[in-house]
């Protein structure tokens, strides 16, 4: 369920954020989220340009659960 993916996520996260604390290097990404990254970055650079509905289409078209 969604619900469990999220918890998931979250348990995920939590982790990333105890092995960062303790100094060890970051797990490299994969391409996929590489790109996803990008275009979020992208979206968020052209804000000024987005209506608001605009920008959280654009935001929501590149996550994934």
């Amino acid at each position: 369920t969604m619900i469990k993916q999220i918890q998931k996520e979250q348990n995920e996260v939590e982790m990333e954020i105890e092995q960062s604390m303790r100094g060890e290097p970051a797990p490299k990404k994969r391409k996929e989220d590489e790109n996803r990254e990008a275009r979020i970055q992208n979206v968020i650079a052209d804000r000024g340009n987005r209506s608001t509905i605009d920008f959280l289409r654009g935001t929501a078209h590149n996550l994934s659960l």
